[in-house]
Parts: structure tokens; C-alpha cells; sequence
């Protein structure tokens, strides 16, 4: 199948799951984190209170986002306003589909014009998909430049179902991740297009991208470990990319300039609300730089990446067969790979509250897409026999990563506190029993 042909199939099965489940209907979109992402967009567009966002008590209170949390997220400020502790770039991407809700619901009189009724948060779900896709698009355009169609359909399919962007894209809408992976392959693609023809259109379009990744996540700044180093072979081209920047400077300080003027959308919240034009919203939260749980965050049952995503583990293996056609670039994606999951597992809560798996990799599937892609390239190469036992292996596992994501989605699986003699329990099943759920210790 071709590539282009897949991305019609993802986007049709993630319209279709979506509106078969139909969460938004029971508002069941918004809610705890998701709710802070999105507060800036009804605050700003219908209440005109982004100072103190008091709106948000009533509408706590008629549909539940984070029952018994009337200020969640929101913190008081010496200057009596109240600041949201949520970065805001997730609702700058949400925007166009808000307003389009907006204009709908006033046009239809169907359901309140109160930022949080059901269009509202269908627009939401909407956004996720039309993010997701457009990554996958993007991501598409990427691995073509380096490997043929059939090795990039079968890593979009793998990546569109066996990981937890699935999980995120389908069963539970707004958090941050499906939002960052479309930013990492916009700027994994557009950095790589200005290294190869310099062009001040993919200057802009890099830095727009990278600058919404830091205001969407900021720890993701990370990526540029990985962007300095994209498209190099051998780490003798390294000169030759010093010297494409430096002939390149006027393009460069403009793309540093919306850089930095994206940054300011962010900073300039931070200003109005406390009067900082750099505040640390996280109060009580933050970094155990000297004691990371590395092990826990790749691999355990209560939220291991490799073990709710192990197509992730076997595409770094991937590494190993394009380290010597593409050397320099994968040594790049590595220090990034590295440096990521210390800092993400260095965070104070490192399984990050509830969710499906290791929640802040899902961005990092971007950036897995070149290995896996060196991997299925590699056994594509491969006699007939070793081929189909290597794709159909691969296939499966990402099978099985979908389905445990259905096992969440069904409340087999737990939002937290898994551990090895439940998740053993209840593999393979599509219920459990009371005696089951006895075994998760709550207090864990």
C-alpha cells in the first residue's frame, strides 16, 4: 500500500473510533489537565477573564471537569489575579476549531454558547485528529527523503496504532502529547528542508514550530539536540553544516526573531497575570535531577513505556542498522533520546498522574520514526522467510499495544497504580471481575 493511500486509512479509523465512542457527548473530554490546557480559549473569547478565570466554579460545577477542584490549576497571585499553571500553546492550536464551535453553537442555538458544551468539546476531539493526521503527513514527507514508500507506510501504520498516540488520539482527547508530536514533525521537517536548500520560508517555519513546542511543553526544547544534527551522515559534514548557518545568518536571526515572538505569547500571559515576564507556574512541583526513576518510566507495570508501547523499545534497535549510512544524524537523535527520557523521568511524580503508559514520550514517536524506519528497511532487504517473520512480528506487537490501549479505554487496565500480578491477570481479557480489581493496591 502506498504511504499516501495509509494516511487516508488513519485518518478514517481515528474520525470513526471517535465517533462510535462519543465522549463528547457525555462530557467526558475536558477534564483535570485537559481542562487547564483549554481554559484560556472560554476565558478569553466569552468571559474576558483571564485574570482570575472565576467562571470556571459554575462551569465546574454543571459538568464536572475536576469535581471538588473549583481553583484546579489556578493559582493566587500577590496582585489578586490568578495564573494558570498550564502552558498555553495547546490552546493557541486549538483556537481555529474553538471559534469555529463558538460561531456554530451561536448560530444553532443547540447548547450554550459557554465554551464548554458539547460542540465545544467536540471541536476538541477534532483538533487532536486533524493534528495527529497533519503529523503523520508531515512525518510522511520526512522519511521519504531517506527511505523508499513501503518501508513509510508500514512505519506510519506501526506508529498509528502501536504506540500510546494512539491511545490519545482516540480514547482520551486535549492532553498536550498528540499536539507536541505534530510540532516535532513539522520541525524535524522543516529544519531538515532549510539544511538542504536554505530557504527563508523553512527558516520560519522551523523556528514557528519550535517556538510552539516550547510554549506547548518547554521541557521539549530538547529537540534541538536533535534538529542541529538532522540530515548529516558522517560527522565530517559537521564543518559543512557550520558553514550552510553561518552563510545563512540574516535567514536566521529572522527565524530567531518569531522564535522569540512566540515565546512572548507565553510570556506575555505570564506578565499580565503576575507581573513576571518569566514565572515558574509549577508551585510545588519539579525536578529529582539526582535521582531519576529510569527503570520505572521504561519499565514498569505501573506506566514502563516499553511495556504499554513496546514498539518503542525495538525501534531503537533500529539504530544499530543505519548507524553507518547515517552516523552523524542518529548520534543527534540518540543524545536527544537520552537526554529526554532523563529529564522526563527525573520529574518529582515520574508515572505523571493518570494515564495510558509513559504519557510524555508520545511526542517522542516522531522522532522514533527514522530508526524503526532504518529497522523495517532493513528487513524489507531480507530473504522472503526472515522478511514476513520480521514485518508480521512487528505487526503484531503493534497490535497488542492497540489493544491494551482498548483494555484502558474499557477500565481494565487502571489509570495508575498498576503492578506485575494484576496486569497478568487481566492480559489478553476484555473484562475483569471484582476480584480482579482487589488485586491493584490503591495506596501503592
Amino acid at each position: 500500500m502506498k504511504s499516501k493511500y495509509l494516511l487516508l486509512i488513519l485518518a478514517f479509523v481515528y474520525v470513526y473510533i471517535v465517533f462510535n465512542k462519543a465522549c463528547f457527548k457525555d462530557n467526558k473530554v475536558l477534564n483535570w489537565d485537559k481542562a487547564g490546557y483549554y481554559l484560556y480559549l472560554p476565558a478569553s473569547f466569552i468571559y474576558n477573564d483571564l485574570d482570575r478565570f472565576d467562571f470556571y466554579k459554575n462551569a465546574n460545577q454543571q459538568y464536572h471537569f475536576t469535581p471538588g477542584a473549583d481553583d484546579y490549576s489556578l493559582y493566587p497571585q500577590p496582585n489578586g489575579r490568578r495564573v494558570n499553571k498550564y502552558a498555553i500553546g495547546v490552546s493557541v492550536l486549538q483556537l481555529p476549531f474553538f471559534l469555529i464551535a463558538h460561531q456554530v453553537t451561536k448560530i444553532t442555538h443547540t447548547y450554550p454558547p459557554d465554551g464548554f458544551s458539547q460542540n465545544y468539546q467536540l471541536s476538541i476531539v477534532l483538533s487532536v485528529i486533524f493534528y495527529v493526521v497533519m503529523g503523520f503527513v508531515f512525518l510522511r514527507k520526512w522519511l521519504l527523503k531517506y527511505f523508499p514508500d513501503a518501508t513509510v507506510a508500514l512505519v506510519l501504520l506501526l506508529l498509528g496504532f502501536g504506540t500510546n498516540l494512539y491511545q490519545y488520539t482516540v480514547f482520551d482527547y486535549g492532553m498536550s502529547h498528540p499536539y507536541s508530536f505534530f510540532l516535532f514533525t513539522g520541525a524535524l521537517l522543516f529544519t531538515d528542508h532549510f539544511f538542504r536548500q536554505t530557504k527563508t520560508k523553512d527558516a520560519i517555519l522551523a523556528a514557528l514550530f519550535l517556538g510552539m513546542i516550547t510554549i506547548t511543553r518547554p521541557t521539549n526544547i530538547l529537540l534541538l539536540l536533535a534538529l542541529l544534527f538532522i540530515g548529516l551522515n558522517h560527522f565530517s559534514e559537521v564543518k559543512e553544516r557550520v558553514r550552510t548557518m553561518a552563510s545563512n545568518v540574516p535567514k536566521l536571526l529572522i527565524a530567531l526573531l518569531l522564535f522569540i515572538a512566540v515565546l512572548f505569547i507565553q510570556m506575555g500571559y505570564w506578565k499580565y497575570a503576575t507581573g513576571h515576564w518569566i514565572y515558574y507556574s509549577y508551585v510545588g512541583e519539579g525536578f529529582n535531577f539526582k535521582n531519576p526513576e529510569l527503570w520505572k518510566g521504561l519499565f514498569s507495570y505501573r506506566k514502563g513505556w516499553f511495556i504499554y508501547s513496546p514498539l518503542a523499545f525495538f525501534a531503537i534497535f533500529g539504530f544499530l542498522f543505519g548507524f553507518k549510512k547515517h552516523k552523524a544524524a542518529i548520534v543527534g537523535l540518540l543524545v536527544f533520546l537520552c537526554a529526554d527520557v532523563y529529564v522526563v523521568f527525573s520529574w518529582y511524580q515520574w508515572y505523571y498522574g493518570g494515564g495510558f503508559g509513559a504519557r510524555p514520550m508520545v511526542e517522542v514517536t516522531a522522532v522514533l520514526a527514522f530508526p524503526l524506519a532504518m529497522l523495517v528497511n532493513h528487513f524489507q532487504k531480507q530473504a522472503k522467510p526472515i522478511r514476513n517473520v520480521a514485518i508480521s512480528t512487528l505487526v503484531c506487537i503493534a497490535m497488542f499495544s492497540a489493544f491494551q490501549a482498548y483494555q484502558y479505554s474499557l477500565s481494565i487496565l487502571p489509570w495508575d497504580h498498576n503492578n506485575r500480578v494484576y496486569y497478568w491477570r487481566v492480559f489478553g481479557k476484555t473484562e475483569r471481575s471484582e476480584e480482579d480489581w482487589k488485586l491493584i493496591d490503591w495506596n501503592d
